[in-house]
Protein backbone atom coordinates (compact mmCIF):
# COMPACT_ATOMS: atom_id res chain seq x y z
CA UNK A 1 0.00 0.00 0.00
CA UNK A 2 1.18 3.46 -0.84
CA UNK A 3 1.68 6.14 1.78
CA UNK A 4 3.19 9.53 0.91
CA UNK A 5 3.09 13.22 1.93
CA UNK A 6 1.83 16.01 -0.32
CA UNK A 7 1.67 19.77 0.07
CA UNK A 8 -0.97 21.95 -1.55
CA UNK A 9 -1.30 25.72 -1.63
CA UNK A 10 -4.77 27.22 -1.12
CA UNK A 11 -5.44 30.92 -0.64
CA UNK A 12 -1.77 31.60 0.17
CA UNK A 13 -1.67 28.90 2.85
CA UNK A 14 0.25 25.62 2.62
CA UNK A 15 -1.45 22.43 3.74
CA UNK A 16 0.71 19.42 4.54
CA UNK A 17 -1.29 16.26 3.95
CA UNK A 18 -0.68 12.54 4.01
CA UNK A 19 -2.12 10.27 1.32
CA UNK A 20 -2.63 6.63 2.19
CA UNK A 21 -3.87 4.00 -0.23
CA UNK A 22 -6.72 2.01 1.29
CA UNK A 23 -7.28 -1.70 0.52
CA UNK A 24 -10.21 -2.31 -1.81
CA UNK A 25 -12.06 -5.31 -3.16
CA UNK A 26 -12.88 -3.43 -6.38
CA UNK A 27 -11.02 -4.30 -9.56
CA UNK A 28 -11.93 -0.97 -11.17
CA UNK A 29 -11.34 1.57 -8.39
CA UNK A 30 -8.60 2.44 -5.94
CA UNK A 31 -9.16 4.43 -2.78
CA UNK A 32 -6.98 7.02 -1.05
CA UNK A 33 -7.42 8.42 2.43
CA UNK A 34 -6.17 12.02 2.63
CA UNK A 35 -5.65 13.64 6.01
CA UNK A 36 -3.68 16.48 7.62
CA UNK A 37 -0.38 15.39 9.13
CA UNK A 38 -1.48 16.73 12.51
CA UNK A 39 -4.93 15.10 12.67
CA UNK A 40 -5.49 11.63 11.21
CA UNK A 41 -9.11 11.57 12.39
CA UNK A 42 -10.05 14.35 9.97
CA UNK A 43 -9.88 12.73 6.54
CA UNK A 44 -11.41 12.56 3.08
CA UNK A 45 -11.73 9.31 1.14
CA UNK A 46 -11.15 9.74 -2.61
CA UNK A 47 -11.53 7.12 -5.33
CA UNK A 48 -10.05 6.95 -8.81
CA UNK A 49 -10.53 4.54 -11.71
CA UNK A 50 -6.85 4.09 -12.64
CA UNK A 51 -6.94 0.26 -12.15
CA UNK A 52 -9.66 0.03 -14.81
CA UNK A 53 -7.51 1.85 -17.36
CA UNK A 54 -4.43 -0.19 -16.50
CA UNK A 55 -6.39 -3.45 -16.77
CA UNK A 56 -7.82 -2.37 -20.14
CA UNK A 57 -4.32 -1.59 -21.39
CA UNK A 58 -4.65 2.19 -21.50
CA UNK A 59 -2.81 3.57 -18.44
CA UNK A 60 -2.53 7.07 -19.99
CA UNK A 61 -6.29 7.68 -20.14
CA UNK A 62 -7.37 10.51 -17.77
CA UNK A 63 -8.35 9.27 -14.32
CA UNK A 64 -11.87 9.99 -13.10
CA UNK A 65 -11.77 11.05 -9.44
CA UNK A 66 -14.60 11.22 -6.93
CA UNK A 67 -15.14 11.82 -3.24
CA UNK A 68 -16.36 8.77 -1.35
CA UNK A 69 -16.43 10.28 2.18
CA UNK A 70 -15.90 13.78 3.48
CA UNK A 71 -16.16 17.24 2.01
CA UNK A 72 -13.70 19.34 0.00
CA UNK A 73 -13.85 22.55 -1.94
CA UNK A 74 -13.54 22.04 -5.70
CA UNK A 75 -10.17 23.83 -5.69
CA UNK A 76 -8.75 21.64 -2.90
CA UNK A 77 -10.09 18.48 -4.58
CA UNK A 78 -8.43 19.43 -7.88
CA UNK A 79 -5.06 20.19 -6.26
CA UNK A 80 -5.08 16.99 -4.19
CA UNK A 81 -5.92 14.77 -7.17
CA UNK A 82 -3.24 16.49 -9.28
CA UNK A 83 -0.64 15.71 -6.60
CA UNK A 84 -1.80 12.09 -6.33
CA UNK A 85 -1.61 11.67 -10.11
CA UNK A 86 1.94 13.07 -10.15
CA UNK A 87 2.99 10.50 -7.54
CA UNK A 88 1.26 7.62 -9.35
CA UNK A 89 2.96 8.48 -12.66
CA UNK A 90 6.37 8.24 -10.97
CA UNK A 91 5.78 4.67 -9.78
Amino acid sequence: MLNFPITILLTNKRYHLTVQQVPSDSRNLEYFKVYPEANRAKYVLIHGNRPLHVRMGDPHFPIYWGIEEGDLSPEAFEKITEEIEKRLKNL
